[in-house]
C-alpha cells in the first residue's frame, strides 16, 4: 500500500488554465513510467490495459470501479449514437438499446441538442 502513496507523490500538481496553448506537465508515457517502478502484479496490467474507449462487448477488468465505468461509457456512446441516428432520420438497431437507463439517454439528449 504504501507503493501507492509514493506514487502519487511524484506526479505533479493539477493546475486548470484557461491557455490552450499549455502543455500538460506529465506524459502518459512518464506516468506508464512511474506506475511499472512502484506498482506491480495486477494493478500495473490494469492500468496498462486502461482506455478511454471500451471494449464493444462487457469484459471483467477485474476491477468492479472500472466495469462500472465501462459498461456506462458503453451506454453513453450508445445513446450518444441513437440520437445522432435520429437527428439524422436513420434507423438505429442495436440489442443493447435496453440496457441504456433513462439518465443517460437525457444526458445523451442535452448533449445533441
Amino acid at each position: 500500500m504504501s507503493n501507492y502513496y509514493y506514487l502519487v507523490a511524484q506526479l505533479p500538481a493539477v493546475v486548470f488554465s484557461s491557455d490552450s496553448t499549455a502543455s500538460l506537465p506529465i506524459t502518459f508515457d512518464y506516468f506508464k513510467g512511474l506506475c511499472a517502478s512502484f506498482l506491480e502484479g495486477s494493478v500495473l496490467e490494469q492500468i496498462n490495459s486502461l482506455s478511454l474507449e471500451p471494449s464493444r462487448e462487457p469484459v471483467d477488468t477485474g476491477s468492479c470501479f472500472l466495469n462500472s465505468w465501462y459498461g456506462w461509457e458503453r451506454s453513453l456512446r450508445l445513446a450518444l449514437a441513437q440520437q445522432r441516428a435520429a437527428k439524422m432520420q436513420k434507423n438505429f438497431d442495436s440489442t443493447d438499446a435496453a440496457t441504456v437507463t433513462q439518465d443517460i439517454q437525457q444526458l445523451a439528449r442535452t448533449a445533441c441538442a
